[in-house]
């Protein structure tokens, strides 16, 4: 091979050279951005499971609220039955001590079936009644 030859080889081979290097600097860029691109999603996929946690204990907390708020809510409905339940006790107990107090107060003879005074009204139950 002449020297002209090996000279044209050289250059050829130092192109090659060049091109390699310039196409080996990009794929490295390109892995760079893919590497910054993984790092990137993997925080973000570390982000999504924490507020999935995060969701995940705050429905839970949920649900338990509702439930107190469900099972405070029974509570209070019966005790308000037993309240009116005691209630409705105390107004036939009132009307029966009205009606012995009547008939004691009434002259022998006379009907038991019309009373002087009227019974309070319902909303006066606690306050003693004058008679």
């Amino acid at each position: 091979m002449s020297h002209i030859e090996l000279e044209a080889k050289v250059k050829l081979l130092k192109s090659n050279i060049k091109t390699l290097k310039r196409e080996l600097t990009l794929a490295q860029k390109a892995s760079f951005v893919d590497k910054v691109q993984i790092l990137s999603l993997e925080a973000k996929v570390r982000e999504l499971e924490a507020n999935e946690d995060l969701s995940s204990k705050e429905y839970t907390t949920i649900e338990y609220m509702e439930k107190g708020i469900e099972s405070s809510d029974s509570i209070y409905k019966q005790e308000l039955d037993i309240q009116s339940s005691e209630r409705l006790k105390l107004m036939e107990k009132n009307r029966s001590l009205r009606d012995q107090l009547v008939l004691k107060k009434e002259p022998r003879g006379t009907s038991h079936n019309e009373v002087d005074t009227l019974p309070p009204p319902m909303n006066n139950l606690l306050q003693p009644s004058t008679l």
